[in-house]
């Protein structure tokens, strides 16, 4: 008798633990919360209802946190509205099931029914987030290094640099002061060139959050693009017959860069100032670098890249160029002989650029 109740406790125990086992690994209930920062509302409901709902159904509910001003999570939250339908416009929003809570009053009135009415029916599972993109990522990468080079003997940087280290040698500088001079000079404009660059794709960010704007902000710079490829075309037949192209920095601006940098290196810790002088004449010549700068942004910022990291390597790659032209010219090779290189090709450089415009449009077209 003793070992029939002991098969039969273990028998029982086990029976008990497959149902434990079958009870707890029940899926809870997920509860999606669309959140933006700086919104009092947001906090609101993180901070008094959200506790109240995880408190009274704790064992049955999991809540899923996403800050709106992520890309990807942006795109997630479009792509439930495409499915249930519009959310609304007030933050934060909740989505449970197939419906969503607006705003905090609705949610504070109805996010512990809605819970209890979930609880009751069957469950549908709902879309995992998207973590792809509308075209691979190493395109994307490829765009950002070719652009970056491209920008970088872009006519606009590469004859200042040229008329800053020349200013230098005629300056009469020594050499160790010409080699600091050029690496704070690059250094400024690098710095200069990337917090521009940030300030330009947080505004593109804050703009994505409403899809209206959004759109017309990849069209408007599609279509800039798309001028682009013609104007970079136009000013290659213009150098071809001899003229002067279009796509290049007013006399005036020209002027007000050569004055700045002979201003500062007749100044005494000239060296250091370099720094200050190239990330002034940076922003100078941006209205000439920014036609591959700003699509080139707005192309990291839609393929929900890193933007820090994205917009670093651009950079990088964008001062490669005047660092190799920098060492060319200091370690003595003619100044004159560069230009006259750099002359004789810029028709092929123009229709590289029109090449460049033609992907970048292609990219933007693909992922309308």
């Amino acid at each position: 008798m003793g070992i029939f109740f002991k098969k039969a406790s273990l028998i029982f125990l086990f029976i008990f633990l497959i149902s434990f086992s079958s009870f707890s690994s029940q899926k809870k209930l997920s509860i999606l919360f669309f959140y933006s920062n700086n919104c009092k509302n947001c906090d609101y409901v993180k901070e008094r209802v959200i506790p109240v709902a995880e408190e009274k159904f704790a064992d049955s509910i999991q809540m899923n946190f996403f800050n709106i001003e992520d890309i990807e999570n942006y795109k997630y939250f479009m792509q439930l509205e495409e499915q249930f339908g519009k959310a609304g416009k007030n933050f934060p929003i909740i989505l449970i099931q197939n419906k969503f809570l607006n705003g905090r009053r609705e949610i504070e009135e109805n996010l512990l029914k809605e819970i209890e009415i979930s609880l009751n029916k069957k469950r549908s599972s709902l879309p995992e987030k998207n973590q792809s993109v509308n075209l691979p990522k190493k395109l994307s990468l490829i765009a950002i290094i070719s652009g970056g080079l491209l920008d970088g003997i872009n006519p606009c940087v590469f004859t200042v640099i040229i008329f800053f280290i020349s200013y230098l040698f005629y300056l009469k500088k020594n050499k160790r002061n010409v080699l600091f001079s050029g690496i704070f000079f690059i250094l400024g404009c690098f710095c200069s060139y990337y917090l521009l660059g940030l300030g330009i794709y947080k505004i593109f960010e804050s703009i994505s959050l409403l899809k209206t704007f959004s759109l017309i902000l990849k069209g408007l710079v599609a279509f800039i693009v798309l001028l682009l490829i013609y104007l970079n075309l136009k000013d290659a037949y213009l150098i071809s017959r001899g003229k002067k192209m279009e796509l290049k920095l007013n006399n005036k601006s020209i002027i007000r860069m050569h004055k700045i940098i002979k201003r500062t290196s007749s100044m005494r810790f000239s060296t250091v100032l370099a720094f200050f002088t190239g990330a002034i004449v940076s922003l100078v010549e941006f209205p000439c670098t920014g036609q591959i700068y700003i699509p080139i942004i707005l192309l990291i910022k839609e393929q929900a890249l890193k933007g820090y990291f994205y917009l670093f390597l651009y950079n990088i790659f964008f001062i490669l160029p005047l660092i190799l032209l920098f060492l060319i010219i200091y370690l003595g090779i003619n100044i004159s002989k560069i230009i006259k290189f750099y002359s004789k090709n810029i028709v092929a450089m123009k229709i590289a650029f029109s090449g460049f415009f033609l992907i970048l449009f292609l990219i933007y077209f693909i992922s309308f």
